[in-house]
């Protein structure tokens, strides 16, 4: 053997009798008996304590129906102060004072104290929000929380058809996304105003995740609101007051949205808007459901309260590490 490769052995033996020296002395490994009480946290607190709602005050755009609606019940159910936005257009088969009516009727709602309110708002326009803080803190309301998720299907077909509508009212980037940035612009300001530590929470989509070929505009302003998110939620939990910014991405939801498309799944119109308006019970909806159940693995799809679950924890005291993050709530079938 060579000198050379001799010292190699011994080097190497030398270590490996130091290492099992180090090994027959180290400590036995600690056990759960051997830590201390206050140092066992799992599990201390449930998934999010509903208590803490109580008496709070929540801001919730496009709040007549859908998503919208099935948020603003579930907090008005927690005893929370909500405040519902929307535009109440003319083609609008659901309407604030409606919502209103329907969910102080509620049985929970009543039983814990929970209020909601109306105030006519556009999300797109940033006049009509302003006006709509403006009385709200004429009233001496300070929000603690807000979701924003006013939005539409927009128009739809290839790009080139539907440049039309840029601009107006059927434009999903001035209505989504844009109408999402004066929201949170003016929300920040609120809570900065009164020194609120805040949460808020945004509506993006699937189709901000993956292609949405029929709708080309709507994917825009969903991914929009995916990278506003992350960058938001980022810049304002850093100085104070702290103000987190989350979104969920909602996939197929038993809501009028989705219902409507039915009617372009059956190419019978070219616009959501177009045509009859569309409810479950309707035999266009019945003919073209299967549609939208075949990508939905567990067979249904989401409720407007199943959203409302999620949204509820991004609120909540328990998800307080969490910002600039978005959470899918869809059980859809393909790429996201």
């Amino acid at each position: 053997m060579s000198r050379y490769l001799f010292s190699v052995v011994v080097v190497a033996a030398v270590a490996l009798v130091a290492s099992c020296n180090f090994i027959l002395d180290a400590p036995d490994v600690a056990t759960k008996d051997d830590i201390p009480e206050d140092v066992i946290f799992v599990g201390k607190r449930p998934t999010y304590d509903e208590e803490q709602f109580v008496g709070k005050n929540i801001l919730v755009t496009g709040g007549s129906s859908g998503i919208g609606y099935g948020t603003a019940l579930t907090f008005a159910r927690f005893g929370a102060h909500v405040v519902i936005c929307s535009r109440d257009s003319n083609a609008s088969w659901f309407t604030g004072a409606g919502a209103v009516e329907k969910i102080m009727k509620d049985d929970t709602v009543i039983e814990k104290k929970g209020t909601v309110r109306w105030i006519k708002a556009d999300v797109s326009n940033k006049t009509e929000l302003r006006h709509l803080f403006d009385e709200l803190e004429g009233d001496s309301i300070v929000l603690d929380y807000a979701v924003n998720n006013a939005g539409i299907v927009g128009a739809t077909g290839l790009l080139n058809e539907t440049t039309k509508y840029f601009g107006g009212k059927y434009d999903a980037v001035r209505n989504n996304l844009m109408g999402t940035v004066y929201s949170l612009e003016l929300e920040i300001e609120h809570f900065q105003k009164f020194n609120r530590s805040a949460a808020i929470v945004n509506l993006a989509s699937v189709n901000g995740y993956r292609a949405a070929p029929r709708g080309p505009m709507y994917a825009a302003s969903k991914f929009g609101i995916l990278g506003l998110t992350r960058n938001v939620g980022i810049q304002y939990v850093r100085n104070q007051p702290t103000i987190r910014i989350n979104a969920i991405a909602p996939g197929f939801t038993n809501t009028s949205l989705v219902w409507q498309q039915a009617k372009l799944i059956a190419g019978v119109t070219q616009q959501v808007w177009e045509g009859d308006y569309i409810t479950p019970s309707s035999q266009l909806w019945k003919d073209n459901e299967r549609y939208f159940l075949d990508k939905c693995p567990t067979g249904k799809m989401a409720d407007p309260l199943d959203q409302a679950n999620m949204i509820a924890f991004l609120l909540a005291k328990e998800s307080e590490l969490i910002t600039g993050s978005i959470f899918t709530v869809d059980g859809l079938i393909g790429e996201k």
